[in-house]
Protein backbone atom coordinates (compact mmCIF):
# COMPACT_ATOMS: atom_id res chain seq x y z
CA UNK A 1 0.00 0.00 0.00
CA UNK A 2 1.71 2.91 -1.03
CA UNK A 3 1.25 6.31 -0.29
CA UNK A 4 1.51 9.69 -2.29
CA UNK A 5 3.91 12.04 -0.36
CA UNK A 6 2.15 14.85 1.76
CA UNK A 7 -1.03 12.81 1.20
CA UNK A 8 -3.10 13.01 4.62
CA UNK A 9 -4.63 9.61 5.87
CA UNK A 10 -7.63 10.04 7.52
CA UNK A 11 -10.96 7.98 8.20
CA UNK A 12 -10.73 4.41 7.52
CA UNK A 13 -7.83 4.56 5.08
CA UNK A 14 -5.96 5.61 7.91
CA UNK A 15 -7.17 2.89 9.57
CA UNK A 16 -6.33 0.29 7.16
CA UNK A 17 -3.30 1.60 6.76
CA UNK A 18 -1.98 1.70 10.59
CA UNK A 19 -3.02 -2.06 10.49
CA UNK A 20 -1.07 -2.81 7.24
CA UNK A 21 2.11 -1.08 8.78
CA UNK A 22 1.63 -3.48 12.07
CA UNK A 23 1.38 -6.15 9.97
CA UNK A 24 4.54 -5.50 8.39
CA UNK A 25 5.99 -4.72 11.35
CA UNK A 26 5.19 -7.39 13.92
CA UNK A 27 4.08 -10.09 12.15
CA UNK A 28 5.87 -13.27 10.55
CA UNK A 29 7.71 -14.17 8.81
CA UNK A 30 7.86 -10.37 7.38
CA UNK A 31 8.86 -8.67 10.78
CA UNK A 32 10.40 -5.88 8.56
CA UNK A 33 12.78 -3.00 9.67
CA UNK A 34 11.28 0.66 10.21
CA UNK A 35 13.05 1.50 7.40
CA UNK A 36 11.67 -1.14 4.84
CA UNK A 37 8.38 -0.11 5.89
CA UNK A 38 9.08 3.42 5.05
CA UNK A 39 10.29 2.29 1.22
CA UNK A 40 7.32 0.25 0.73
CA UNK A 41 5.01 2.78 1.46
CA UNK A 42 6.76 5.97 0.79
CA UNK A 43 5.76 7.47 4.37
CA UNK A 44 8.82 8.86 6.37
CA UNK A 45 10.85 7.37 9.24
CA UNK A 46 8.98 9.58 11.84
CA UNK A 47 5.52 8.96 10.29
CA UNK A 48 5.53 5.07 10.76
CA UNK A 49 7.86 5.47 13.93
CA UNK A 50 4.61 7.13 15.09
CA UNK A 51 2.00 5.02 14.05
CA UNK A 52 3.31 2.09 15.50
CA UNK A 53 3.85 4.06 18.93
CA UNK A 54 0.41 5.51 19.14
CA UNK A 55 -0.99 1.72 18.45
CA UNK A 56 1.57 0.58 21.18
CA UNK A 57 3.52 -2.07 19.56
CA UNK A 58 6.20 -2.89 21.22
CA UNK A 59 9.05 -2.08 19.79
CA UNK A 60 12.55 -4.24 18.54
CA UNK A 61 15.75 -3.60 19.84
CA UNK A 62 18.07 -1.81 17.36
CA UNK A 63 20.17 -3.48 14.70
CA UNK A 64 20.52 -7.55 14.05
CA UNK A 65 18.55 -9.85 16.14
CA UNK A 66 20.37 -12.84 16.88
CA UNK A 67 18.17 -16.18 16.25
CA UNK A 68 17.70 -18.13 19.26
CA UNK A 69 16.62 -21.75 19.96
CA UNK A 70 15.41 -24.40 17.33
CA UNK A 71 16.12 -21.42 14.20
CA UNK A 72 19.80 -21.57 14.70
CA UNK A 73 21.58 -21.28 12.00
CA UNK A 74 22.86 -24.80 11.36
CA UNK A 75 26.57 -23.86 11.36
CA UNK A 76 26.15 -23.18 15.16
CA UNK A 77 25.13 -26.62 16.11
CA UNK A 78 27.76 -29.31 16.54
Amino acid sequence: MKVKPGQRLTGERKQRFTAYVISLYSSEPERMAIRAICEKTGRSYGNIHRILTDAKVPMRKRGYQKLSGSKRHHDDVE
